[in-house]
């Protein structure tokens, strides 16, 4: 499976050639690359499924070079019109028309990002599909494409390293607000000279890797899921806080505008009651005067009487109804313009108060996906540290058995020499001669098992090259052999001479089964020692035969 590294350098060349317009240059600099990776991910297969990643996961492995080639020839996708787009949509077959209508607006964003130069929205709403298609090459060996971080980090998703490169800018920001804070602190409150001098500069201290035992890995298990449930609890709270709060302000807003319709139909009810009773007043009192008037009024005598002509004068009842019309009708229509502008304020308040309850929302489920999201992050790392750690225990007892046959035939080696040690004095030449040779066959038994095991050892190196414990057993394994190799030979020029048998004693003394490290000293040994000590190791000595031809003289017979 081939592997391609998405680094830093290559992120930056690209946003840099989408801002300067010059995507062409880029993508003939990087032209083989791209190539080799659309290769790899034509091969991919997308699972079958009525949903909209499948789509847009085939659109994104079948044209991923037209994806750049966009960038300077925008007619390469062919994009529809939506008119066209919703009419296919209500015809025979609408599931298959509602795909082709995600594709297409994958396209037209595509395309506006690429217009507008503004890569965060087309990056944010389409990351999840480019990250499936990394998967489904990922999980069928085909390309792994691993995205690095500013921090030199490698993650296996687009969304992990955008949700690492969030954290650590949120971090940063956190420091130099400390720091901020640390130094206007110090400033409000100056220091005497004595307070000066006392002053040390701060000491750099790095974390030193501790080795915890089961109850400690339990009690840190056990206050890890005690502070996700504080923060869970604490982020709760806040929840309710701000729902109490926007419910507070709806209660306020509506009980304002209760108000205000109840005072403006008192108005309006004072209003009617004064216009009705100028009403009824006018008439009665326009009457009652007339009447006074004609009675004080002497009658006229009967021979004088004349008719008078039939004359109508307009009536101040009919006036005054409909000047108090004309004023009612204004009165309604300013109080109507103003109830409906009061009711497209408290709207448009309403809209924008929910506007950000709803993004409060929004932000705080993104929170708390991520936040759980990082938890099982974390939860498995830990219990992927318990399962090696388990692992290993059974690794080492294994280790431990292979060691210890390791030193079984040189712990013979030993008890045979000790015991031909106390026996030579009370031997005849010929009884300690064939004592030799049973001694010199047993050191062969014992070099060419260690010889053996070293050779397994320099392969399972080769394959295994950050092993160190490997290189250190066979340096101890080359050290112990090349001793019994030099025995070997003393032994092949046996002469029955004290000389001689003082020389074995003095060898036999350096020969000891407890040179071949047990696994807790393995275990020491590796946590000090560098992998430059033990970069060339020596193979065992090799004995040196000779062959001896001996001429025999004989006589035939007659």
């Amino acid at each position: 499976m081939k592997k391609f590294l998405l680094t830093l350098d290559f992120q930056k060349s690209f946003i840099h050639a989408l801002e300067n317009d010059s995507m062409k240059n880029w993508y003939q600099n990087n032209e083989k690359t791209l190539a080799k990776i659309s290769e790899c991910l034509e091969t991919i297969e997308v699972p079958k499924t009525d949903k909209k990643e499948e789509e847009i996961s085939k659109l994104i492995k079948n044209s991923f070079l037209l994806l750049f080639r966009s960038f300077w020839e925008p007619g390469v996708f062919q994009l529809k019109k939506r008119s066209k787009l919703k009419t296919l949509g209500r015809r025979l077959n609408p599931k298959q028309d509602i795909r082709k209508i995600e594709i297409e607006e994958f396209k037209r964003i595509f395309m506006k990002s690429v217009e507008s130069k503004k890569w965060s929205n087309f990056y944010s709403s389409y990351s999840s599909y480019f990250d499936n298609v990394i998967r489904l090459a990922r999980n069928q060996e085909k390309l792994d494409i691993v995205v690095e971080t500013e921090n030199k980090n490698q993650y296996n998703t687009l969304t992990d390293a955008k949700a690492h490169t969030h954290q650590v800018n949120l971090a940063k920001e956190g420091n130099m607000k400390d720091q901020k804070k640390k130094k206007s602190k110090l400033a409000s409150q100056p220091l005497t000279l004595r307070e000066y001098d006392l002053l040390e500069s701060p000491k750099i201290e790095r974390d030193v890797p501790v080795k915890r035992s089961s109850s400690e890995a339990s009690s840190a298990s056990l206050s890890f899921s005690a502070k996700i449930n504080e923060r869970n609890e604490e982020f709760q709270r806040e929840l309710n806080a701000q729902n109490e709060k926007f419910a507070e302000e709806l209660r306020k807003m509506r009980e304002k505008r209760e108000r205000l319709n109840r005072e403006a139909e008192e108005d309006m009810r004072q209003f009617k009651k004064s216009q009705l009773n100028s009403i009824v007043s006018s008439p009665l009192d326009s009457r009652n005067s007339k009447s006074t008037q004609i009675r004080k009024e002497p009658l006229p005598k009967a021979g004088n009487v004349e008719t008078p002509g039939i004359h109508r004068t307009p009536s101040q009842a009919s006036n005054n109804s409909l000047h108090w019309e004309n004023r009612r009708n204004q009165m309604d229509l300013s109080f109507q313009r103003k109830l409906n502008e009061q009711n497209e304020e408290f709207a448009e308040e309403l809209r924008k108060m929910r506007e950000k309850r709803e993004r409060l929302n929004r932000e705080a489920e993104e929170d708390m996906r991520k936040f759980r999201k990082e938890s099982a992050m974390r939860i498995q790392m830990f219990l992927n540290c318990i399962q090696l750690r388990i692992r290993w225990e059974e690794q080492e007892q294994e280790w431990g058995d292979w060691l210890k046959s390791l030193r079984t035939p040189v712990a013979r080696v030993k008890t045979i020499l000790l015991e031909f040690e106390y026996q030579r004095r009370h031997n005849d030449e010929e009884e300690n001669k064939s004592d030799i040779m049973y001694l010199q066959k047993s050191i062969q038994i014992a070099y060419e098992k260690l010889t053996y095991e070293f050779e397994n050892l320099v392969n399972l190196s080769y394959r295994y090259e950050d092993k160190l414990f490997l290189k250190v057993i066979q340096y101890f394994i080359s050290h112990l052999a090349t001793k019994l190799c030099v025995t070997m030979e003393e032994l092949d020029e046996y002469e029955p001479n004290e000389e001689f048998f003082n020389k074995i004693n003095e060898m036999s003394k350096n020969i000891d089964a407890m040179d071949i490290p047990t696994t807790s000293k393995l275990r020491l040994i590796c946590s000090n020692a560098s992998p430059d000590d033990y970069e060339h190791i020596d193979p065992p000595k090799v004995p040196n035969y000779a062959c001896v031809i001996t001429e025999v003289s004989f006589e035939k017979g007659i």
